[in-house]
């Protein structure tokens, strides 16, 4: 919309011209013309009364001075840091600095700093903190090493190899097994503890080489697993072994060695009461029956002997129900003083401590592991690790009485999912698991759930590490400053 001019063309033109009149800087012409005008027009007449007014009231004006100190304090509001005067400065939205945003601007400045150097130290935390893996099947591994404690002789090589294999996927249950069969109208005499005991000892340690198959069967969740096993070994020196699988190809290999650490009571501390016999002939050679019952008289094991061999030429053992748990034995036995070619053998990795140590080592001894020369009782017989320096497996054996109490130790955190039932592994034995900062603790043994909670309840019980990045991180600068685990 357009607006138009209320004035006549007259009066704005007169108008515009009134300056120049009034300043006497118009033309004659000019200047007739206004006072023409301003002589008939009334409006225009009283406006030009008001700019004669105000020019003379300036003109009467005394000028005004400026005060002595006006130019120190517009440089004082300009700054230091000012280049140029104000007047001289471009114009703009310029901030005058003041103290006040100097101080403001170097604190926001600190706290970048410090947030930066926050954020370093909390990466490099993260960086350091110790690996904690999830330990989903701790009971598994706690039964190998502790089968590894005590096997001694050929046949619990044998299964501790068989196990190893089975765990790995590499063997397939099946619906039958082989064991040796009873003979009719047995004599049995009864002996003792101690008689059984020194037989058993009689028979486990070489007194000939040997070269031969061993048949494993092992109870689990889903039926049996069985597997060939060649087995040679000379006195003295470890066993050869070889898992075999249907097809009779070696899927492992490797040297074990005879036993580990000193010999423990290899007598099932449940066995009450035992009993002998002849045990007629197990590949080809002849044995000695010995069997080991509980109080309700229920069988807990067999043990077919050879004391002039120093072998175990077949061992069955059995739950409470008379169930078999596992059987190990020879189908084929020849002595020698050959030891077959190791070529063609592939690594068997069984343990996940494998170096045993004379003494634990401080490292041994730090972040959480424990090494306790004396747990409810039960004496310290051996130490072993993955690492003597940095270890993430630490495996403690103790004894007491003929009782094993195995302490397996690995650095992780508990998986969620519940573990299978472990291959080859009677009701009588009992495992307790938890885990203590960034260890999982597993306690074995033969005796029982009441011995296995006392060993429990004087290792650590600290509060899980947790998985927190903040508290992850601190626990990496803890290790940095030597106050955590490395």
């Amino acid at each position: 919309m357009i607006q138009r001019d209320p004035l006549p063309v007259a009066c704005r033109e007169a108008r515009q011209a009134l300056d120049a009149v009034l300043d006497d800087v118009a033309s004659t012409q000019t200047s007739q013309q206004v006072q023409h005008h301003l002589a008939e027009c009334p409006d225009c007449s009283a406006a030009a009364g008001e700019v004669k007014n105000v020019v003379s009231a300036l003109r009467d004006a005394r000028p005004a001075e400026a005060p002595a100190d006006l130019s120190a304090r517009l440089a004082a509001i300009a700054g230091a840091e000012a280049s140029d005067p104000l007047w001289l400065s471009r114009p703009g939205d310029g901030v005058l600095p003041s103290p006040r945003r100097a101080l403001r601007k170097g604190a926001l400045t600190g706290s970048a700093a410090v947030l930066a150097c926050v954020g370093v130290l909390f990466t490099l935390g993260l960086m350091l903190a110790p690996p904690l893996p999830v330990i989903s099947d701790p009971g598994a591994a706690a039964d190998r090493e502790f089968d590894l404690s005590l096997g001694i002789g050929p046949g619990a090589q044998a299964v501790n190899a068989v196990v190893a294999s089975a765990q790995g996927g590499q063997l397939s249950p099946t619906p039958t097994i082989d064991r040796p069969g009873l003979m009719t109208s047995l004599a049995w005499s009864r002996i003792t503890h101690d008689q059984a005991l020194s037989m058993l000892l009689n028979s486990v340690q070489a007194q000939v080489g040997y070269v031969g198959i061993q048949r494993v069967t092992l109870s689990g969740q889903q039926g049996y697993v069985t597997a060939d096993v060649q087995v040679a070994q000379q006195p003295g020196t470890g066993v050869s072994v070889a898992v075999l699988n249907s097809s009779g190809a070696v899927i492992s290999s490797g040297m074990m060695p005879a036993n580990q650490g000193d010999v423990i009571n290899t007598l099932p501390p449940s066995a009450e009461f035992f009993r002998m016999t002849d045990g007629g002939t197990i590949a080809g050679h002849r044995a000695v029956l010995l069997e080991g019952k509980r109080a309700d008289r229920s069988l807990v094991a067999r043990w077919w002997l050879a004391p002039d061999l120093g072998l175990v030429l077949w061992n069955e053992t059995f739950d409470a129900t008379g169930q078999l748990v596992r059987s190990a034995g020879f189908t084929e036995l020849g002595l020698t003083s050959n030891m077959p070619s190791q070529a063609s053998q592939v690594p068997l990795q069984l343990s996940k401590a494998p170096a045993e140590v004379a003494s634990a080592t401080g490292a041994m001894c730090t972040g959480g592991f424990s090494c306790a020369s004396d747990l409810a009782g039960f004496r310290l017989q051996s130490i072993s690790s993955d690492s003597p320096h940095n270890p993430d497996v630490v495996h403690a054996v103790y004894e007491k009485d003929g009782v094993c109490v195995t302490v397996l130790q690995q650095r992780g955190r508990l998986g969620d999912t519940a573990a299978a039932k472990s291959l080859g592994v009677s009701a009588d034995r009992s495992t307790v698991t938890w885990q203590s900062g960034g260890v999982v603790y597993t306690v074995t043994t033969n005796a029982g759930p009441s011995v296995a909670q006392v060993v429990a309840g004087e290792l650590p019980h600290q509060e899980p590490a947790s998985m927190h990045p903040v508290k992850r991180s601190w626990s990496g600068l803890a290790r940095l400053v030597g106050l955590g685990p490395r």
